[in-house]
């Protein structure tokens, strides 16, 4: 065989493998012709996977010398294309070239000379009727392709063979006898012969020297144009379905590239997210279809801050209204009311033994639905004299063992010291002349010193201790009553 070069025959070396002389069946594949000629002179189907990893080894090589290249010019397509309309062509774009593959292909009839780019393709056609369909073709920088062949351009390895043949593959292993006589993916190779007769291969198809069926194709036309984002305007992003592979003219419009984007709504998030607040929303989503993260934050959870005194945090684990929402809280803050329950007062029966109610006034809250002593209670305070201001003493009767609440009260631990003076020069004339009435005015003397904590005196009448009233009482630092006429005496 003989591998393409930019004008030349280079040797290559063919792999003989012996066998029994039976041809094994090529592996099928998928081609718009759908058949493969299988290998000759094979023996076995694991000599012709050999032979195809001989194959891949030296695609892999020409395609680290050739691939890496960069393409100064992007063509409106790439790679190897295949049922492609003519129709859709991008503006620009000139026929150089049109004749069936019976026709003497001349190395000339693949070099246009003109446009950015060069289109190679077969078409399949009914005899005297007009290329419409290419079933097989590429583009590439035609600079590059016209002078610098062999060469990878634009996902293609291109070749002219003066002499031999000329035409496209996706494998760099292109092998001209005079046509490429490639196996490995022949659906992706495309061969016209230049040894003055016509032919050779459109894909799997061979053979084609004499075909009045099959024409060759050739454009040339300028660099694609390609939607991008900066097509799309304000509320517009790139098409998700049915972008076009290049723009029909020499500028991508609108419509052609864009739809309008999406706005963000409460759909999008999924339990237990929020639709962010408007401030923080974006005014379109990035792509066709809003996401989560763009949309939503994660809602908020019940925490014990959030109730307030006398309410207690609803349980786990519960539906609402017994427990807190499974989801998080419906708004951008937890309420009161997902959140939290009245908590039950503290009842003097739950402080056993010398505990009490921390307060009284207002009596405390439980921390759940069950009060607890350490909810409610502390330690009952004891009295001492120190609870007793001056003036007073420890009960002598009736001290009781603990006090009501943490901090005892005089009322409960103290009496008043009794005063040990009495008031002097007590006097009383009795103006009331009636048999057993009495009336007039009393003075006396207050006791010196005076007596602390005493507050008023009790002014009393009888014949002894035992039968006695109560006049009146007045205040202490008042040093005379008037009894008033018809009061009974004993």
């Amino acid at each position: 065989g003989k591998l393409a070069s930019g004008g030349g025959v280079v040797a290559v070396v063919v792999v003989v493998l012996a066998g029994s002389g039976a041809e094994a069946q090529g592996p099928k594949r998928a081609a718009f012709d759908d058949h493969l000629p299988a290998p000759q002179n094979a023996s076995s189907s694991s000599a012709f996977a050999a032979a195809a990893a001989a194959a891949a080894q030296r695609r892999r090589g020409q395609e680290r010398g050739l691939q890496d290249e960069a393409d100064e010019i992007r063509c409106p397509m790439s790679g190897v294309n295949y049922n492609f309309n003519l129709a859709d062509l991008p503006a620009g774009w000139v026929k150089f070239y049109d004749e069936l593959y019976s026709h003497e292909t001349m190395p000339n009839n693949m070099k246009p000379g003109n446009g950015d780019c060069l289109l190679w393709g077969a078409a399949q056609v009914t005899y005297g009727s007009p290329a419409e369909v290419l079933k097989i073709s590429a583009m590439g920088n035609r600079a590059k392709i016209e002078d610098e062949n062999p060469l990878w351009d634009n996902g293609v390895y291109w070749y002219i063979s003066l002499g031999l043949s000329g035409g496209f593959s996706l494998m760099g292993d292109v092998l001209t006898d005079p046509g490429d006589k490639g196996l490995f993916d022949c659906i992706g190779r495309l061969s016209w012969h230049l040894n003055g007769v016509g032919g050779y291969r459109a894909g799997c198809t061979l053979d084609l020297d004499n075909s009045q069926t099959w024409r060759k194709i050739g454009y040339y036309g300028p660099a694609g144009v390609f939607c991008d984002d900066s097509v799309c305007g304000y509320g517009s992003i790139l098409k998700t379905d049915g972008l076009p592979m290049f723009c029909a003219g020499s500028v991508c419009t609108s419509q052609e590239c864009c739809q309008s984007a999406r706005q963000c709504n409460v759909d999008v998030c999924a339990m237990g997210y929020l639709l962010k607040p408007p401030s923080k929303l974006p005014p379109f989503c990035a792509t066709f279809f809003c996401q989560e993260e763009e949309c939503c934050i994660k809602a908020p959870r019940c925490k014990a801050s959030v109730c307030s005194i006398g309410f207690h945090l609803k349980p786990e684990g519960m539906l609402p209204p017994l427990g807190q929402p499974v989801n998080g809280c419906k708004d951008y803050s937890c309420t009161l009311e997902e959140c939290c329950d009245e908590s039950p007062y503290c009842p003097e029966s739950v402080c056993p033994g010398n505990l009490t109610l921390t307060t009284l006034n207002p009596s405390p809250f439980c921390s759940s639905f069950d009060c607890l002593p350490e909810d409610c209670c502390s330690f009952a305070g004891i009295c001492t004299p120190s609870h007793c201001d001056i003036g007073y003493q420890l009960k002598t009767i009736d001290l009781p063992p603990w006090c009501d609440r943490p901090e005892c009260t005089q009322a409960e631990c103290c009496d008043v010291i009794p005063p040990q003076q009495n008031v002097s020069d007590v006097w009383f004339v009795d103006l009331d002349l009636r048999r057993r009435f009495v009336g007039g005015t009393i003075t006396w003397a207050p006791p010196a010193p005076s007596i602390p904590n005493v507050t008023h005196y009790a002014i009393y009448m009888g014949n002894d201790l035992r039968f006695r009233t109560n006049v009146q009482n007045v205040t202490y630092g008042t040093n005379s009553f008037t009894v008033p006429p018809g009061f009974v005496a004993y």
